[in-house]
């Protein structure tokens, strides 16, 4: 076999492999957990609290997280939104008094937990809210 004969082969050989190895790469990982639709939900529990605070790491999409905390006394609210890659911080001081949460709260999220933090900030200091299993 010549010199350029055996180039061609190699060639040809290279391309078959990485025409047969390349979509087994592109197959997902069978390990991850595949995305459930929302809403996550996280917990924040009883606590006199400053501030609380979401830190978003940001998803693929670039799109701010949408954090909405639901109100103990009322029907209403409290939408916030995180942009990727930023820190938040809610200030719900009243006056000089806390914001007394007297029974575990629910944060919806419309994005995975798992890319969220959230924590409030209380006279004994940090306090993190914890995933919610829906």
């Amino acid at each position: 076999m010549t010199r350029r004969a055996r180039l061609v082969s190699g060639i040809a050989m290279l391309a078959v492999a990485a025409a047969v190895a390349l979509p087994l790469l592109a197959q997902p990982d069978p390990t991850q957990t595949p995305p459930r639709d929302g809403p996550y939900l996280m917990e924040i529990p009883a606590g006199d609290y400053v501030d609380l605070v979401f830190a978003y790491e940001g998803g693929t999409n670039g799109k701010s997280l949408r954090v909405s905390i639901e109100s103990p006394t009322s029907r209403d609210e409290l939408t916030v939104l995180v942009p990727p890659g930023q820190t938040v911080v809610v200030p719900v001081v009243a006056g000089n008094k806390p914001w007394r949460v007297a029974r575990p709260l629910t944060v919806r999220l419309d994005q995975q937990a798992s890319h969220v933090h959230g924590s409030g900030l209380t006279a004994d200091g940090p306090v993190t809210f914890r995933p919610v299993r829906s």
